[in-house]
């Protein structure tokens, strides 16, 4: 046929010969076509109903076919049909063509109106330098589309109502083959279980997946997904942490996130470049919740009343991408310095960034040093600080420190047991809750003995300040203030000789009156010039 406008209709046109539509003819086909014999088209065909071919169509020819239906147009047929140009103009809203056969493209496949449904073997097939041209909601394939070529490629796929395409990077050679399908899971679970994750695969998509089959060829491609809250629900909450995930045959494994654009209501992210394919969603890197505590002891100071001041430092870290709220910290000092002995927190409980100190802790009634609205971000590190004052009551040796902290996230509940100085030793295994060594605290029986107070009367008893317990090599440097902070009397080398008389500060003879003194003594001792003790407190004087 050539040079004129041709309109065939009737009942079923079958072609059993040889068909050439040439260059500048139109042929229209107001019913369903039979093609038996040889179908070659350079003009431009119109097809209003079924087209089916049983026959050959050329592979070579370069005409436009329209498919222009107002009803269902089933593109069947036991031989593929191939096109070098196909418009979907079909005015049915929704599926317009079905075809249980390969259909395939050569240069263009324009999406106009309807929906391709493929149906059993069938498949859309773009050979290598064909593309589709403005698939959308209203047009797109729903099933199978193949590629062939070396060529990147986005598939014009989707379901029975939105466009939801994917695509692939260019494989080498141009005889290799990718499917791709698109599937809505409509809250059914049951196939691929997006609950059967790897070690490094968190929240997996339960809306939809995409399944990607490679037909001919072994070229690792990068496989990109699209995601549209409007169309189908899903949303990104975390682009940072969005990845892609493949069903390796038993459960859903990390593809990696080689790029990622868009919002987290719409948007696309393509794999790591993959040999293996097969059905591909989105997921979340798997975001682990972990918290480590380590506790730090300071060296007893010995105090004048026979006590000692202890500062405890506790580190707590999130060690996960998992930010953490309701953080308790709890520290039974009980349990340390067990009944004879007495202690009780001295100063205030010093914090950092979000975590909030109860200052009713008292190691005892109430272990809890921090208030329940205490938080810690990813990856942060903060420190609680505080003193306690400890009464040995005769017993003394290495006790044996213990906190423990906890954080949530949702359902999610956190602990660890501290470790002594760090929250993990060098070449840990990466479990802080593995490392538990409780935190020694030494408490040496005291030698020095400072009385608390004197009476210069010269009776013979308590006329100086004797301070016992000093070793032969100990140099004593001592100083007394008054009530107003002035000192009253210094000694850098303080032999047991004060009786309550001044040598410094403006003064009426060298008699201090009746009162309350303050001191601060230390001593070093001669041998050892980093061995320093230092005391401070208060005195009576009392003649």
């Amino acid at each position: 046929m050539a040079g004129a406008i041709t309109i065939a209709s009737a009942q079923t046109v079958v072609n059993k010969g040889t068909l050439h539509i040439t260059g500048n003819t139109i042929v229209y086909f107001g019913d369903d076509f039979l093609n038996e014999g040889s179908y070659y088209n350079d003009g431009q065909t119109t097809f209003k109903k079924n087209m089916q071919n049983n026959g050959n169509i050329a592979v070579t020819d370069t005409g436009a076919t329209y498919f222009n239906g107002n009803t269902l147009q089933k593109i069947t047929g036991s031989v593929p049909a191939s096109f070098y140009k196909a418009f979907m103009n079909n005015t049915t809203t929704g599926i317009a063509y079905e075809t249980d056969h390969e259909m395939g493209i050569r240069h263009e496949m324009h999406f106009m109106n309807g929906i391709v449904k493929t149906t059993g073997q069938g498949k859309v097939l773009f050979f290598n330098g064909a593309r589709p041209v403005k698939p959308s909601d209203y047009s797109h394939v729903s099933g199978s589309v193949a590629k062939k070529g070396n060529e990147a490629f986005l598939f014009p796929i989707g379901n029975d109502q939105y466009y939801r395409p994917a695509g692939i990077s260019a494989p080498l050679q141009e005889d290799e083959i990718i499917s791709a399908s698109y599937h809505l899971r409509d809250n059914n679970t049951s196939r691929y279980d997006p609950r059967l994750t790897d070690d490094k695969t968190g929240k997996v998509n339960t809306r939809e997946y995409w399944i990607l089959t490679r037909d001919a060829g072994n070229t690792p491609v990068a496989v990109t997904l699209t995601w549209d809250k409007d169309k189908t629900g899903t949303v990104v909450a975390s682009l940072p942490a969005l990845l892609t995930a493949r069903w390796n045959g038993q459960r859903w494994e990390n593809a990696g996130a080689a790029n990622v654009n868009g919002t987290s209501t719409q948007g696309a992210i393509a794999s790591n470049p993959a040999s293996k394919l097969g059905p591909f969603t989105f997921s979340e890197l798997l975001r682990k919740a972990i918290i480590g505590l380590a506790q730090i002891a300071s060296e007893p100071l010995p105090q004048p009343d026979q006590t000692y001041s202890v500062t405890f430092t506790l580190i707590l870290r999130n060690m996960g991408d998992l930010p953490l709220d309701s953080v308790t910290l709890t520290h039974n000092i009980a349990n340390t310095f067990p009944f004879p002995m007495k202690f009780k927190r001295s100063g205030i409980i010093t914090t950092g960034g979000e975590l909030v100190p109860n200052e009713g802790f008292d190691g005892n009634a109430d272990i809890a040093l921090l208030k329940e609205l205490s938080k810690l971000a990813p990856n942060q590190q903060d420190t609680v600080t505080f003193k306690v004052s400890i009464a040995p009551e005769g017993r003394y040796g290495t006790f044996y420190s213990s906190a423990q902290v906890a954080g949530k996230n949702g359902d999610l509940i956190v602990k660890d047991l501290s470790n002594n100085g760090e929250i993990m030793p060098p070449g840990n295994n990466g479990d802080p809750t593995a490392y538990n060594e409780p935190t020694p605290v030494t408490l040496k029986m005291l030698k020095i003995k400072i009385p608390e107070g004197i009476s210069p009367n010269g009776d013979g008893k308590n006329d100086r300040l004797v301070i016992d317990g000093l070793e032969p090599n100990d140099q004593v440097d001592m100083k007394i203030f008054n009530r107003w902070g002035d000192a009253v009397y210094e000694n850098p080398d303080y032999r047991n000789s004060w009786d309550g008389r001044a040598n410094r500060g403006l003064r009426i003879g060298d008699q201090l009156p009746d009162g309350t003194y303050y001191y601060v003594i230390t001593i070093k001792d001669k041998t050892q010039p980093g061995k320093i003790q230092r005391f401070v407190g208060f005195l009576t004087l009392m003649r």
